[in-house]
């Protein structure tokens, strides 16, 4: 181990493990974009023939990639609660609707009005608008946990109640997903569905778990839980199934703990943790505008081998150049988050 990684000073600025996981899980998200027209998974503009290798592949790593944005986010959120941050609630909420809902309304406006064939309206707004559903799901997992954190769940609380906490926040998504699915208007269902994921992470920060926890055991976990994706995909278990946000939650505390023990500050790691937020909110929008073409899907229709990879290349490249020119200005670099 590095030291005390809570209260090491250097650890304490960068919090480099942090991160080195947001950006794997954006390489995660931008590899799972990559694969979605081989797999089927977009109804609107798939391949003629399903690639079962990208079938396979997709569910694990789409699912491990959320996961792993939204623990990061509930670790962050304890972490700068218990350094004085977040308690104005007003500020807060100013904040998060800055950074997350300001993107949402600009790109999906864009895409209703610049992507020939997409065929969104105003109504889509409501429901998901490709990968924005993201940036909405976490808004409304910062408005209910501002609610909770009255009950001051990220310092004062004992395990015994934040595990009655834990418990609870199952709750509304076992309702929720009764009534509602992953679409539903607000991305409500789905913000129930990952809201668990956050307190985890949020406790992660709480309970200084990831020093607690043998590296031996953390990479045995991480082969155990990554087989057993795996296995759910080669089963065909729905994607939609919390099976796979489970176990993607046990592989992020591994994640977690590997990266925080080493600690090690890679420049190419912050220098992508800088342009995560706009790689993401572009990469699909590039995936769009090369499939929507029809020279381009009957050329990525032939090369369904090797097509993801160069899908992925382009997506993740012209994001980041794009988001690196645009952060040089205010008010770009307000709408790449």
């Amino acid at each position: 181990m590095s030291g005390d990684i809570y209260n090491n000073k250097k650890s304490e600025n960068k919090l480099y493990y942090v991160s080195s996981i947001r950006v794997m899980a954006m390489f995660m998200i931008v590899l799972f974009h990559s694969l979605c027209f081989y797999a089927g998974t977009w109804g609107f503009v798939c391949a003629e023939q399903i690639t079962p290798i990208w079938k396979f592949m997709a569910p694990p790593i789409v699912n491990m990639g959320l996961t792993f944005f939204v623990l990061v986010s509930g670790f962050l959120y304890a972490f700068l609660y218990r350094k004085g941050y977040y308690r104005n609630t007003m500020m807060f909420i100013r904040k998060k609707a800055t950074r997350l809902l300001i993107p949402f309304f600009v790109w999906g406006v864009y895409q209703i009005y610049c992507i020939p064939g997409l065929n969104k309206g105003w109504t889509d707004m409501l429901y998901s608008m490709s990968h924005l559903w993201f940036l909405m799901m976490l808004f409304e997992i910062f408005m209910i946990v501002t609610f909770i954190s009255k009950l001051n769940i990220a310092e004062r609380t004992t395990w015994k109640k934040d595990c009655i906490i834990f418990i609870l926040t199952f709750v509304p998504y076992v309702i929720s997903s009764k009534f509602l699915n992953a679409h539903s208007i607000l991305c409500i269902e789905t913000s129930f569905k990952y809201l668990p994921v956050f307190i985890v992470g949020l406790f992660l920060c709480k309970y200084r778990i990831p020093e607690r926890i043998r590296l031996e055991i953390a990479y045995a976990g991480i082969l155990v839980g990554g087989a057993f994706l795996l296995l759910l995909s080669y089963d065909e278990v729905s994607l939609k199934h919390y099976i796979y946000t489970m176990v993607s939650i046990i592989i992020g505390i591994f994640v977690f703990v590997i990266l925080s023990q080493s600690n090690k500050n890679y420049r190419i790691v912050g220098y992508l943790d800088n342009y995560c937020m706009g790689i993401y909110l572009l990469n699909q929008i590039v995936i769009f505008y090369l499939l929507l073409n029809p020279d381009l899907r009957e050329f990525f229709m032939i090369h369904n081998y090797w097509g993801p990879f160069i899908i992925f290349a382009i997506s993740f490249f012209v994001p980041l150049f794009i988001t690196k020119i645009a952060k040089r200005t205010k008010w770009f670099s307000v709408i790449l988050g």
